[in-house]
């Protein structure tokens, strides 16, 4: 039994309720004891030591004891003395605590204090470093004890004042920063260092021709990071909502800023290049200077747009949700402050006021139902009437074009209050200008406006109806230069009819495909002057091109009156030729032309009239030698004489048949060689001015930007087309009619050899001739001078020989032979002179008149052994004149045409 059972028998000892269970538990506990005392006695031997070391310890232990009882009753002891002495010093001890606290709160403050002194050159120091935001909780920690638990201290005022206005001034160079990147950051790409630390070269391309700034679709040099740490520190400034303000208030300024900041740049780079002054150089090259200052300037716009946007995510970041609302910036107010400056810039080189949106709400536009109008009236044929030029093209500042007005709420969806507002500061400032200011400046103005302002309207999603303050500003400015070039093409047209009535005469130099190097052509004054004109409002096409139906008008509007101009002009040529010298005996009264109508009915110029003819005109082209004037070229092989008097000889039959009759006396010719030299310079002008009308209308293919209404576009190109067709045609007449009456002269002066010895004749007409080629020869190309003396030696021997045939009594003179072959011998040197070839048609002549003195067989036996000199017409006559008044002279005639037809037939059968 171990040792745990003793209680247990310890305790049934103590129930037992009979003697024998207490003896039997009694022994059974007398027994575990001994057993246990043999334990114990056992462990004693095994353990005494350690038990005696128990003791040992435990004696200790109760000796510490005690001697820490006598220690706390003696420190207890103590306690009470002190509690009972501290008792009666309690006042002095408070009063002493009270004073050491005081001295400890000084101490601390002058060391605050000593610390907020040097705030000033910390903060200064923190700026120099550019590490604001430092700088920033260092100023705004010292400000707060200022304001603090140091606001009482008198002595601090002077430095709170200091510390403020150091506030300030960080305020301000935050400020100047967050501007600088917002609006200038672009710059920085221009003027930022090389890696030696020098700064870059500022060239015109670099700045204007920078093609990452005109793209405009990715931010250039804008700082993130930068301008965060601006808006933190402005948030601990507690300035973002004034901030937000003033950058509202300051935008127009900053924008005229840069705009001036270009212009400057523009205008020094410029002028360091050039000893003349900028506004005196060339035009287009000042509007060459002002497109790059549009384009670099928007471009700049474009990247202030998109700095705009990544500064109002940032803001968004920095500041809590009531603070943005007390502190938004609207796009839409950035928009109208460009719009003003531009609408700033574009007055400064149109020299117009700035208008203000108020008054610009009369503003309009031409309308698409005006641009597509009915123009059929006005492209149908009209009467060459002799009314003045009128103003048919008028604007009066668009009031004809009026959409409507605007109210004022239209506005409001593109601008702000702000935009009502006139900085008159930044208005009375004058830019340096790169070209002189003139409306014609909108030409190179108006696309990129338009575009931009087509961006600005995107951006801010606005109605098709409603369009934004810089389109209706720009529009009103295009419709001013539209009344300008109005006023001018009407002075021009009127000019025009001056200068045609006189014949003013300009030489430009020859660009046609087979020019001879140096050769120069005689153009009307007029005409040079439309062409100039004409081609300036093809270019204005693309330059305006919501323009482009009014210009296409006005094109078409010049050619049509031009035309008009142009057979006025050429029927007063003849007015004042065969106006009578004696006005006042006609007893004509009223208007001189009325009475040179008359006197062109009554008198008939026949070169003139059959030129004009169309049935006529159609023949004479028909021959072969206008096709070779058609298909004539520069180098081309000089045709021998004998095909040249092939070419020319229908034509020469065709005249003799016609106009060697005794009517020949009711038609008159040209005797001024002025009015053929006029006539001459005519067909140049109208053949040179159709040509370049063709490649004009070529071009009017709508493309791009350009947008012509589809009717207008149709009707004006087809009257351009046919207009063209006209000037051709009455160029064609102007050649026909110099064509014709070169021959009309030979016919006039040959068919007076009846009373006129023919040499003088032939004199005459060399004269004449020669004066009428001295005439042309500076007017006339080569080849059309070529066509008008080519042939004559067939015509001149034509005539001459049916003259001889029908006069035969001239022939019994001696001297007929010599002065028929001193005649042929004049007009030979003339047209050799002139058409520089022998005229060897003319000898035909002299074998005529020789044949005549020859007998008929002596002919017919000529004829069979060297050839044919002569027609069958021809031989006819010679026979009838050698056997006039003999016996069987018609059947001898007939006899000898039949052996004659037999010689003619064979030698064309050897010719093909």
């Amino acid at each position: 039994m171990s040792s745990e059972a003793l209680p247990s028998l310890f305790s049934e000892l103590v129930s037992s309720k009979c003697d024998g269970d207490r003896e039997r538990t009694k022994s059974r506990f007398e027994n575990q004891c001994k057993i246990l005392d043999a334990k114990v006695s056992h462990l004693l031997k095994t353990k005494g030591q350690d038990v005696s070391d128990v003791l040992e310890y435990t004696s200790r232990a109760i000796e510490m004891v005690s001697n820490s009882k006598a220690k706390c009753r003696l420190l207890r002891h103590r306690l009470v003395s002190c509690k009972e002495t501290l008792q009666c010093k309690r006042d002095d001890l408070r009063r002493l605590w009270l004073e050491s606290l005081t001295h400890k709160h000084t101490h601390l403050l002058l060391a605050e204090i000593e610390e907020i002194r040097k705030t000033p050159d910390l903060v200064n120091e923190h700026l120099l470093a550019k590490r604001y935001e430092l700088a920033t909780r260092v100023l705004m920690s010292s400000i707060e004890l200022l304001e603090g638990k140091l606001a009482d201290i008198e002595a601090l005022k002077e430095l709170k004042l200091e510390l403020h206005r150091l506030l300030d001034k960080l305020y301000a160079i935050f400020l100047e920063e967050l501007i600088q990147e917002l609006y200038m950051s672009t710059f920085h790409s221009v003027y930022q260092g090389d890696d030696d630390g020098s700064i870059k070269e500022v060239t015109y391309e670099k700045i204007f021709n920078y093609k990452p700034l005109k793209d405009g679709s990715r931010s250039i040099n804008f700082n993130v990071s930068y301008v965060t740490v601006l808006l933190e520190c402005m948030m601990m400034l507690g300035k973002i909502t004034e901030t937000m303000d003033i950058l509202k208030e300051e935008c127009e300024g900053e924008l005229r800023k840069i705009i001036a900041k270009l212009s400057k740049l523009m205008h020094d780079i410029v002028q360091a290049s050039t000893d003349t002054a900028i506004l005196d150089l060339p035009e287009s090259q000042g509007q060459r200077f002002l497109f790059d200052l549009l384009e670099t300037t928007i471009g700049h716009f474009r990247q202030i747009l998109i700095n705009n946007k990544k500064f109002v995510q940032i803001l968004g970041k920095v500041m809590t949700s009531t603070e943005k609302e007390d502190s938004s910036i609207e796009t839409v107010d950035l928009y109208s402050n460009m719009q003003t400056t531009l609408e700033y810039l574009i007055s400064s080189y149109l020299e117009i006021p700035a208008l203000p949106a108020l008054s610009r709400q009369c503003s309009s536009v031409i309308s698409e139902s005006q641009c597509g109008s009915d123009l059929t009236a006005y492209f149908e044929s009209k009467s060459h009437s002799e009314e003045r030029c009128q103003m048919l093209f008028k604007f009066h500042h668009s009031t004809q074009g009026m959409v409507g007005i605007r109210k004022k709420a239209n506005y409001e969806h593109f601008h702000g209050n702000s935009y009502w507002e006139t900085n008159d500061k930044l208005n009375s400032q004058k830019l340096p200008l790169v070209c002189k200011p003139c409306l014609k400046n909108i030409t190179v103005m108006f696309i990129p406006i338009k575009n931009f302002v087509n961006e600005i309207e995107k951006a801010l999603q606005a109605q098709t109806e409603i369009h934004c303050p810089l389109h209706l500003f720009i529009l009103d400015c295009a419709n001013n230069f539209l009344d300008q070039i109005n006023a001018e093409v009407n002075r021009i047209l009127k000019d025009s009819s001056q200068n045609l009535q006189s014949w003013k005469v300009s030489i430009v130099p020859d660009d046609s495909p087979h020019k001879v190097i140096g050769s120069e052509k005689q153009i009307l004054s007029s005409t040079l002057i439309l062409r100039e004109k004409l081609t300036e409002l093809h270019a204005l096409l693309w330059k305006l091109p919501a323009y482009s139906d009014h210009f296409l008008h006005l094109i078409y509007y010049i050619v049509y009156y031009y035309k008009d101009l142009v057979h006025k002009g050429f029927k007063n040529l003849f007015i004042e030729e065969l106006k009578p010298k004696d006005v006042e005996k006609e007893n004509v009264s009223g208007n001189f032309e009325e009475f040179g109508k008359k006197v062109v009915e009554e008198k008939h110029i026949l070169s003139v009239s059959w030129a004009k003819d169309q049935d006529i005109r159609r023949l004479l082209k028909s021959f072969s030698n206008w096709k070779l004037l058609e298909m004539t070229e520069s180098g081309e092989a000089i045709d021998s004489p004998e095909d040249i008097r092939m070419r020319n000889k229908h034509e020469s039959e065709l005249l003799i048949r016609n106009l060697h009759s005794g009517e020949h006396s009711t038609w008159e010719i040209i005797e001024d060689t002025t009015i053929l030299f006029n006539i001459a310079v005519l067909q140049e002008s109208l053949q040179w001015f159709s040509s370049r009308l063709l490649s004009l209308a070529k071009d009017f293919k709508p493309s791009g930007d350009i947008k012509f209404s589809t009717k207008f576009s149709s009707d004006a190109l087809s009257g351009l087309n046919k207009l063209v067709k006209e000037y051709e045609d009455f160029s064609d007449v102007c050649l026909l009619a110099l064509h014709l009456e070169v021959r009309a002269h030979c016919f006039r002066h040959l068919m007076e050899f009846e009373t006129v010895d023919i040499d003088i004749c032939a004199k005459n007409l060399a004269d004449d001739l020669n004066r009428i080629e001295e005439a042309l020869v500076s007017a006339l190309t080569p080849k059309e001078l070529n066509y008008i003396f080519e042939g004559l030696g067939e015509l001149v021997a034509s005539i001459l020989i049916h003259n001889i045939s029908n006069c035969s009594q001239v022939i019994t003179r001696a001297s007929f032979g010599k002065r028929v072959h001193r005649a042929v011998f004049v007009i030979h040197c003339c047209l050799a002179n002139i058409t520089m070839t022998r005229e060897v048609s003319l000898y035909r002549v002299r074998h005529f008149v020789r044949s005549l003195y020859l007998s008929h067989d002596e002919v017919v036996n000529e004829a069979m052994e060297e050839g044919p000199r002569f027609g069958e017409n021809e031989y006819a006559a010679v026979f009838k004149i050698l056997l006039r008044g003999k016996e069987n002279e018609a059947q001898i005639v007939d006899d000898c045409m039949k052996k004659v037809r037999k010689i003619l037939n064979r030698a064309v059968v050897s010719i093909s």
